[in-house]
């Protein structure tokens, strides 16, 4: 047998579970010989004994308890409990991959029954799992089967080993005497370790699967956000309105605070332009940034009636700060004006 070959299963003899030798019953006078049947082995339901007196064997199959002085229970020298129920048998067996490092294991089920419990008896009990892994070595094509094969070729080496082994069981048929032994099933099992390995794989794609649907929401979310962004602070409160992070209120007081403090940048620069004498070269219409002001400060629209009264001459503006109003040949001072 090849030393990585074969692992099987606990070794359970069968089919002759138990065997006793028996002791000469002396006949007396006048009586017949009877046999202690404490001298006999517990039958079990599915069992059968049989006796061996010379070179006979003899089942006890009467449906019918043992009284001990049944000829051939006195006459026997040995007795036998066979077992007669069908009992299945899984070998696993070991084939070679392309690497020498991992190696195909096939699981290879046999089920056997008591055919002839006077033969079996007479064979005596079988380590039937050895037996049938010694079978299965004799079938040189079946260890070469994976050699060309990955050991990750599981589905490809399980095809050939499956037919192979029926092939091989029925023109080959197994021999044992009394007993009636057939295949039931075969396969190939993938390793412990590719077990290890497929599964992390599994796992990472669905890691990665996950992490991906995630970055997409992600993504989906900033582009959303993005865009509310761009579509300036109005926007922007009326989502904190739907949301409940904030209330209408709320947004009327900031839009207020925020106007009011564009409204004070707004004077502080006039302001500096004034104060460092700016505005007097700046083309400014101050009818109506005063227009515009008045608006802010009243809420309501000025009415065009006194917008007229607001503006200079026929309805026509004021001219710009530093000329006289007046006379429309006024100029802004050149370089040399302001040198002087």
């Amino acid at each position: 047998m090849n030393p990585r070959a074969n692992h099987v299963d606990q070794i359970r003899p069968f089919p002759v579970l138990e065997e006793r030798s028996l002791a000469y019953v002396p006949r007396k006078f006048l009586r017949g010989a009877r046999r202690d049947l404490n001298d006999l082995p517990e039958v079990r339901p599915g069992s059968v004994l049989v006796f061996r007196h010379g070179s006979r064997y003899v089942a006890f199959n009467e449906a019918k308890h043992l009284t001990g002085a049944e000829e051939p229970v006195v006459d026997a020298t040995a007795v036998s409990l066979v077992d007669t129920r069908a009992r299945e048998f899984t070998v696993h067996f070991q084939v070679p991959s392309v690497n020498l490092a991992d190696d195909f294991t096939l699981r290879v089920t046999f089920r056997a029954r008591v055919t002839d419990p006077e033969r079996a008896a007479e064979a005596g009990p079988v380590n039937i799992e050895p037996y049938l892994a010694t079978y299965l070595e004799r079938d040189s094509k079946l260890r070469k089967l994976g050699e060309p094969f990955p050991v990750e070729a599981v589905a490809e080496v399980r095809d050939l080993v499956v037919s192979r082994i029926d092939a091989y069981c029925e023109f080959n048929p197994i021999n044992v005497p009394g007993l009636s032994v057939e295949l039931v099933s075969s396969t190939v099992l993938p390793s412990h370790e590719l077990r290890v390995h497929e599964r992390e794989k599994r796992d990472e794609i669905r890691r990665q699967s996950v992490e991906q649907l995630r970055m997409d929401a992600e993504d989906r979310n900033i582009k959303r956000h993005e865009d509310l962004v761009t579509k300036g602070p109005d926007t922007l409160a009326a989502v904190g309105i739907v949301r409940g992070e904030t209330s209408v209120s709320e947004v009327r007081r900031d839009a207020r605070e925020d106007e009011r403090q564009r409204q004070e940048r707004l004077e502080e620069f006039v302001r500096i332009l004034q104060r460092e004498g700016a505005l007097e070269y700046v083309d400014v219409d101050l009818t109506q940034i005063v227009e515009d002001h008045l608006e802010k400060l009243t809420g309501k629209p000025i009415p065009r009636s006194e917008r007229g009264g607001l503006r200079s001459g026929e309805g026509e503006p004021r001219g710009a700060i530093g000329s006289s109003g007046d006379d429309e040949d006024d100029e802004a001072p050149d370089e040399a004006d302001l040198d002087e």
